[in-house]
């Protein structure tokens, strides 16, 4: 058996309450053991001829921060020997990023993708947090070696935005984006006509 992905999820708690998340939250925490545990038993199943994703999510990950550095320094230890191609993604919500966050995700290459719905970003994530994505773009930006994405999702209430929203993200100058339709609502006969024009 040969494993290319690896995912921990490092919480399940999150400081954000966007109204379309799948996300049961929870103040559960990944701990250290835990950690330890998982990387000494899946270690030597991990590829070495393919790259091999290992993926920090939640909840918002940046809340365990800890959790995140201590994982990432166990398998750099581990993979003295073997080096194998390891790339480390993250996906979060950006409003905890720190300078000393991303110097160490760019230390350590990750792909970092920030979810963040453009002009519709209030709407569903949380009001007053629209300035504040675009100054961490710009820090994220200001890091070549972090591989940067932004995730979008639009639901039915904000089907109207979609256009305009990856538009806004664009001349931001957002990098590669990725967007998500929920699933969580119920849509319309008319939302759904409406996503199709916007598209």
């Amino acid at each position: 058996m040969k494993i290319t992905n690896l995912t921990f999820i490092v919480t399940d708690d999150c400081n954000y309450h966007c109204s379309y998340c799948m996300q049961k939250k929870e103040k559960k925490t990944i701990t250290h053991e835990i950690i330890k545990t998982t990387v000494d038993f899946f270690y030597p199943f991990l590829s070495s001829d393919q790259k091999v994703y290992i993926g920090l999510y939640g909840g918002e990950p940046l809340l365990v921060f800890d959790k995140i550095k201590y994982a990432v320094l166990l398998l750099k230890e581990k993979n003295q020997v073997e080096n194998k191609n390891l790339e480390f993604t993250m996906t979060t919500n950006g409003s905890l990023l720190t300078e000393e966050m991303l110097k160490f995700f760019n230390e350590h290459a990750f792909a970092l993708q920030l979810s963040f719905d453009g002009l519709a970003q209030e709407k569903g994530r949380k009001k007053g947090t629209l300035p504040q994505m675009l100054r961490v773009m710009k820090q994220i930006k200001a890091y070549p070696d972090i591989v940067f994405e932004i995730n979008s999702v639009f639901y039915p209430e904000t089907a109207g935005d979609f256009s305009e929203s990856l538009r806004f993200i664009i001349e931001q100058g957002g990098p590669d984006i990725t967007f998500n339709l929920s699933s969580i609502q119920k849509w319309t006969p008319t939302q759904l006509e409406t996503i199709k024009k916007e598209m």
